[in-house]
Order: structure tokens, then sequence, then C-alpha cells
């Protein structure tokens, strides 16, 4: 299982192309992000380019290339 943290600016393009590579490969990702990185400055990523993340991952689900769950379906699951 991969896993990716959202907090420091590039770090959700690095989580997109681990994303991408475990739909490919057919496996599970754990993606984390941390409530006091929200802060949009020229270190963090802000609200609104974590709500377009979510964008993604919306599109991902909805054409069936990924599965969304919280943490503890991710329990269940694992």
């Amino acid at each position: 299982m991969k896993r990716s943290i959202c907090e420091r600016r590039g770090s959700i393009d690095t989580a997109k192309d681990y994303i991408e590579l475990t739909i490919a490969m057919g496996g599970k990702h754990v993606n984390f992000i941390h409530p006091s990185a929200l802060v949009g400055n020229s270190t963090y990523h802000s609200v609104d380019d974590y709500i377009e993340f979510l964008d993604w991952l919306v599109l991902h689900r909805e054409d069936g290339g990924i599965k969304l769950l919280t943490l503890p379906q991710v329990a269940i699951a694992v």
C-alpha cells in the first residue's frame, strides 16, 4: 500500500502521481492531509488547492478508477 501526505506545495502533484500509479496497478493508496497545513502561503497548500484535489479524486471515483474510503473504512478493509 502506497501512502502520501498533502502538506507542502507540490505534494498534491506527487500524491496524484502515486494515485494514478496505484490505479494502473490496481493497488491501494492512503493519502493524509494535516489541517494546520491549509494556510496557503509559499510553503503550504491553500484550502482551494485541496478542494481542487478533492474534485480530481471525485472524477476518478465517478469513472470507477478509485473507491474513496474514510479512515475507519480503511481499517475494516485492510
